[in-house]
């Protein structure tokens, strides 16, 4: 298999059999020009949508991605294809998808308003007008027994009926009015900066028609190769067990200690670490040949820089590379030599890196943020040091910068550091310049090995200090406590609480609004009628957002109306924002009971009686689902991912800039300085997927937020500055954040491309906006009448409500 092929992959599920049986000539042709892949589950899909190595096409063979289980999954493919990617919905899709469904996910998750009309056997034709494909390869007619789509606007229209076409070509020619929408058998629209695709065509079997309309789909022209913006560092869930701490190599090949001031270092790493220390460089070799190789290596002195060490640093550098930590520090800077440091930059890739000036004096922790995945809670905000600095570096790699107060020149902070923590392809680079072993500089050192240590690890020191009036001193250095963590200071805070004040102002006149409708709710509520209490909890939340107030009457409003996954997905949000809320919990349980799904009905009731040892009907729903139910049978693929932590909803804006999306393409102007062109400016002032909104109104990176953002703080078009984001963002999560990277590398692990390295996108990470929620959708009239009817059909009863 050629690595040089386009990757397309086939979101199948349990049909892939099926699909290969009906559909060879369509798996041959896309064999042929494309590495092809097939998602079996919803984790193998989720993989291929958020992977850094994203497919050139997803072709969507089965309804499965339609059902409100699997809401996660349509929603990013529309990700996925508003990115700049293709979705073709085709093969047993259009035979097999449910009319609600399909009008559900076109509605809620793609903003579109085409939904299922009738199937008609006929002759299709050609519509010339639809952009963005190689409509002149298509064959103009061919006759197919296919599944309409309604509601789609004429140039989105592939194929149509002969007679519509008449009326589209008629329009654009200015003969006649254009109709504002048409019944379509094939659909093709842009989707921000992709597109997707509809085949309504039902045969199993495809012609050349179809086939051709797929694959120009598939490789239409103009494609732009979707790159990420950097790569996401993983955290890891946290651990009491042992067998899981890091594991350090030190290179010492010159044996030298400056009166045991590194002490502490080495006490702290012992108690949190497996720690191997070796002094020849053949040594150092084979501990780096052998698995599982360690997780970090620090190199206490410049020798690895001579020639006579060239393969070990060589060995360092790849190892780096590969995802580890390579570390730099104690009496490295002290004794490099100067005429080395140039072929040892070059060797790490580091261009325009030189080694800058020997000062001491104070350093601030840099203003905009430290290098991810570096903590500052483990750091001290501010030192003071002897250092050789390292000049040129981006300043996204400095931890520490020197303190402008401190009398050095502002132009000078941004060019000269103490201390560098740097992407190297997936791993890292750090240096810590201080020639004194300061113990702020020892803290550092440790948290850029990856180790976490706890008060007292440290420990005390002797040291040596030295006075005019008294000479040489012996002494002893207590460990110095971190202090109390600090809020940062922010320069803007009056505009911020300028900002806060109109957000307030305009959040006091929502609330007002919501609360009258949700005031008729809970009346609607007490006389038992579901439908209008239900509608207007849903105004109530659309206007002043989705409380868990709210949502946990609507979820008890549609479980009355047997609308089970709405019930779900309402309980399920509330519980997102306040996980222990009874009410959510309980209208949650009846939902999965009532949709069949026991095992986590089950758990839902039992977690209600743990708040609630008084819950009768929670403990009496619980005895029943314990006799005679399979409790896993119709469980959902992510029953057991419920948040275990508050996930805050990411507050909207009525401001002109919230509003402003403009081109789509982020202004860099407005992140950075500020714009000045307003409303009139062609690019975007708005949040997206990309980024976290800070109280300033400015989006931030999400790569350099997370990981490494690959543009740097002078290209981004985004903030790269944490200054003003707000406390408890979905960013800090870690736990969250620690399930997904799991998942994600899980799912690799399963079935790995060869020679392909993927890692998870940022934007994946970012939590879905609650308006794609299924209870959002609305519709509750239509979705009860159909209800009713499947259930009157179910149960053979002349009237059932």
């Amino acid at each position: 298999m050629s690595q040089t092929k386009p990757l397309v992959v086939l979101l199948s599920f349990r049909s892939h059999a099926a699909f290969a049986e009906f559909y060879p000539s369509l798996l041959d042709a896309l064999h042929r020009k494309a590495e092809v892949q097939v998602a079996h589950t919803r984790a193998e899909a989720l993989r291929y949508l958020t992977s850094t190595a994203r497919p050139r096409a997803v072709i969507v063979c089965s309804a499965t991605p339609s059902y409100p289980e699997y809401v996660d999954v349509s929603i990013r493919l529309e990700q996925y294809a508003r990115a700049g990617g293709t979705v073709v919905f085709a093969g047993l899709f259009a035979a097999s998808v449910g009319f609600p469904d399909l009008k559900a996910m076109f509605k809620n998750v793609w903003g579109l308003p085409w939904e299922m009309s009738r199937c008609d056997d006929k002759t299709y034709a050609l519509n010339l007008g639809v952009k963005g494909l190689d409509v002149a390869s298509l064959q103009r007619k061919f006759w197919a027994s296919a599944i309409l789509l309604r509601g789609v606007k004429p140039h989105d229209a592939l194929y149509v009926g002969q007679n519509v076409l008449k009326k589209i070509v008629a329009g654009d020619a200015g003969n006649r009015a254009a109709p504002d929408s048409v019944e379509a058998a094939v659909t093709f629209t842009v989707v921000g900066k992709g597109c997707m695709g509809y085949i309504g065509d039902r045969a199993h079997g495809y012609g050349p028609a179809t086939t051709s309309a797929i694959l120009a789909m598939c490789f239409r022209p103009g494609f732009q190769q979707m790159v990420p913006a950097g790569t996401v560092t993983p955290v890891e869930m946290p651990t009491p067990d042992m067998e899981r701490r890091p594991s350090v190599l030190v290179i010492s090949l010159d044996d030298f200690q400056l009166e045991n001031l590194d002490a502490p270092l080495y006490r702290a790493l012992r108690r949190n670490a497996w720690v191997t220390q070796v002094t020849r460089a053949r040594d150092a070799t084979a501990v780096l040949a052998t698995h599982p190789l360690p997780s970090a290596v620090l190199v206490t002195d410049g020798s690895i820089t001579g020639p006579q060490h060239a393969k070990l640093l060589s060995r360092l550098v790849t190892y780096a590379r590969a995802g580890s930590r390579v570390v730099f520090g104690l009496q490295f800077s002290n004794t490099v030599r100067f005429q080395d440091v140039p072929d040892f930059f070059a060797q790490w890739g580091f261009r325009g890196w030189e080694r800058g000036a020997y000062r001491g004096g104070a350093y601030i922790l840099n203003p905009a943020g430290i290098p991810q995945p570096l903590s500052e809670e483990a750091l001290f905000p501010t030192t003071s040091m002897k250092a050789n600095l390292f000049r040129g570096v981006p300043r996204e790699y400095a931890v520490y910068v020197p303190d402008p107060a401190d009398g050095y020149g502002e132009s000078a902070v941004g060019r000269e550091t103490p201390a560098v923590f740097a992407p190297v392809g997936n791993g890292w680079f750090g240096y810590v310049g201080d020639v004194n072993n300061e113990q702020a500089s020892l803290r550092l050192l440790i948290e850029m090995l990856g180790v976490k240590i706890k008060p007292g690890d440290m420990g005390p020191r002797n040291m040596v200090i030295w006075s005019p009036s008294e000479g040489k001193k012996r002494t002893m250095e207590e460990e110095i406590p971190l202090p109390p963590p600090q809020t940062p200071h922010r320069p803007r805070e009056a505009e911020v609480e300028a900002r806060r004040r109109q957000r307030e102002a305009k959040r006091q006149q929502k609330e007002s609004q919501g609360e009258r409708f949700a005031d008729e709710a809970n009346a609607h509520l007490g006389r038992r009628e579901w439908l209008q209490a239900a509608d207007k909890y849903l105004s109530a939340a659309l206007i002043a957002g989705p409380k868990p107030q709210y949502l946990s009457k609507l979820a008890k409003a549609l479980v009355e109306l047997h609308l089970w996954e709405l019930a779900d997905s309402a309980a399920s949000r509330a519980l997102m924002q306040e996980p222990d809320l009874v009410d959510a919990l309980y209208a949650r349980a009846l939902a999965r009971k009532g949709a069949e799904r026991f095992g986590s009905a089950k758990a839902d009731f039992l977690r209600v009686l743990e708040l609630d040892s008084n819950h009768e009907r929670a403990g009496s729903e619980a005895e029943d689902l314990g006799e005679g139910v399979d409790p896993s049978q119709f469980d959902w693929p992510e029953d057991e991912e419920d948040e275990e932590e508050p996930l805050e909803v990411e507050e909207e804006s009525d401001s002109e800039d919230f509003r402003h999306v403009g081109n789509g393409k982020p202004c860099k102007d407005y992140n950075h300085g500020g714009c000045a062109r307003g409303r009139q400016c062609r690019a975007s002032h708005a949040p997206d997927e990309k980024s976290a909104r800070d109280d300033l109104g400015r989006n931030v990176c999400l790569y350099w937020l997370l990981g490494q953002c690959r543009f740097g703080d002078g290209r981004c078009a985004y903030a790269h500055d944490r200054t003003y984001l707000p406390q408890g963002g979905w960013w800090t999560k870690t736990r969250r954040l620690a399930r997904m990277y799991q998942a994600f590398d899980d799912a690799v692990a399963a079935a790995p491309r060869v020679g392909v390295s993927e890692g998870i996108l940022a934007e994946a990470l970012k939590p879905a906006s609650w308006r794609k929620d299924l209870w959002a959708g609305g519709d509750y009239a239509e979705q009860a009448k159909l209800r009713r009817e499947r259930e009157r059909a179910d149960s053979g009863a002349d009237d059932f409500w």
